[in-house]
This record gives structure tokens, sequence and C-alpha cells, in this order.
């Protein structure tokens, strides 16, 4: 059978052994978890701890751990709520921004000759420049801004954009924030759904 090969292998040996380890270091799980692996880690044992207990339990006690669940999970979500506020704080706080209001008005002289001729009157538009300041800011306070006055919204965004650490940094954890926020606003709601 290898006969007609065995003169190219001579002098030919493949490391195997660091193959090997290489393989071994690609395959070994990593020693370090990320916050995120840990709460759910330990998100899976409370329930799991919970499943167990719930099988051992009087109603009463079960009506209990709910109500202790519903409170921890409300207290969790004030938290991060907070926390987000904090970030539109540190993003959109103490900025003052300028921004153009643009208003549509029926010139007065217009409004005269459409009356003498009997034809309506032709809109105009004007541009104010106006400046606002924001002391504090939160999420509520931004997303009433928005709803409101979007030309505001879009002027704070191009202030936090022309620094990029502060709005990278809003950006991370504002989205951390709200995602941990509404994974514990729909816990909650099953919490209380079992009440």
């Amino acid at each position: 059978g290898g006969g007609g090969g065995g003169g190219y292998r001579v002098g030919y040996r493949a490391p195997r052994a660091p193959r090997r380890l290489e393989r071994r270091a690609i395959s070994e799980p990593s020693s370090s978890k990320s916050s995120s692996e840990v709460f759910v880690e330990e998100e899976m044992s409370r329930r799991a701890q919970n499943a167990a207990d719930a099988a051992t339990e009087t109603p009463e006690e079960a009506v209990a751990a709910l109500e202790e669940d519903v409170a921890r999970l409300d207290a969790r979500r004030l938290a991060l709520t907070t926390d987000l506020d904090a970030a539109y704080d540190a993003c959109f706080g103490g900025v003052t921004v300028e921004f153009e209001i643009v208003v549509d008005e029926i010139a007065a002289a217009d409004a005269d000759d459409a009356e003498a001729e009997e034809k309506p009157p032709k809109p105009s538009t004007s541009k104010t420049t106006t400046t606002r300041t924001f002391d504090v800011m939160d999420e509520e306070t931004f997303r009433a801004i928005g709803a409101d006055d979007p030309a505001v919204v879009t002027a704070l965004i191009d202030v936090a954009k022309s620094d990029a650490e502060r709005w990278l940094t809003f950006q991370r954890d504002a989205h951390r924030h709200k995602l941990q926020r509404d994974r514990v606003v729909a816990e909650l709601a099953a919490a209380r759904a079992e009440l």
C-alpha cells in the first residue's frame, strides 16, 4: 500500500503537538464572563430555585413570593430608568442649542389685496433663529421635546455628535439601559399577570 509515495515522505515530520495545543486553546471556554452572562446565569438559577420552592409552597407563600418578585423587578425598573436619565443628562444636560423656526404666515399686504380682489391670500414663511438651554435632561423630557419640536432634538443631537466620545458613550449607555429596562418591564408584566 505505501510503496509509491515512500520516497516523498522521507524526512517529513508533521508538528503534531503544537497543532493539538492550538486546537485545545481555541476550544477551551473563556474564563471571564460578561455582566450579561452573569446576569443570565443568576436569573436562571433564581428561576430554578423558585420552581423548586414553588413545588413545596402553600398558595399564600406563592403569592408572597410573586409580590416579592414584583417589588424587586419594579425597583430594578426604576433604577434602570434613573440610569437612563443620567445618560441623557450626561449627553444633553447643560447644552445650549441654536435652531431655526420656520413659521407659515399670511402677510398683511397679501391679506388686504385678497380682500379687495377676492382671491385667497398667499402664504409666506419666515425663519427665526432662537437659542434654548437645557440645564437638565432626562428621557421623558427628550421624548416630549422630540414630539413638540423636532428641530430642537436635531440641534441637540448635532451638538452631542460634535463630541464623539460623549455621543458614543451616550449611545452605548442608553442602549444598554433601555434594553435591560425593556427586559425587566416584560418580566414585571409577566409577574403581575401571575398574581
